[in-house]
């Protein structure tokens, strides 16, 4: 879903509309990327829920045995942080097609650089929470 968002707003660009004038390709991006970012969170959580529940796979042949749930956190994490640069994508449009000029800051440009560093910020710890946890299950 979040290619098909990507894909529209290569179209603009290619088809050549004026930078900061919100058109219906504009529209059709946000709506399919916010329909991208909702389907990405919904997995994202759902899978911290399995993890929180302790429901996920048997592990595979030789693998360690929290390997289905490191698997688990790390997909759900990926799909997190998709939902953010999909945030930060829909704000970014948003910011660069309401008409102002391109030099000025607004509230949606300041959610441009929040949301990616948020998102940063929440993969480092999660880095750092899964070493503490090997660390501390003697695998380190």
């Amino acid at each position: 879903m979040m290619l098909l968002a990507t894909m529209v707003k290569g179209f603009k660009l290619i088809y050549g509309v004026g930078y900061n004038v919100r058109e219906p390709l504009d529209w059709v991006f946000i709506v399919t990327a916010a329909l991208a970012v909702v389907m990405a969170l919904a997995a994202g959580v759902r899978g911290l829920v399995k993890v929180a529940r302790r429901e996920y796979y048997e592990p595979r042949l030789g693998e360690a045995a929290d390997g289905p749930r490191r698997r688990t956190l790390a997909s759900s994490a990926t799909m997190i942080l998709v939902a953010l640069v999909g945030l930060s994508s829909i704000s970014g449009t948003l910011a660069s097609t309401d008409g102002r000029d391109r030099y000025e800051t607004g509230l949606l440009d300041w959610g441009v650089l929040i949301i990616p560093a948020v998102g940063m910020v929440m993969l480092g710890l999660g880095v750092w929470a899964s070493a503490k946890a090997s660390a501390a299950n003697g695998r380190g």
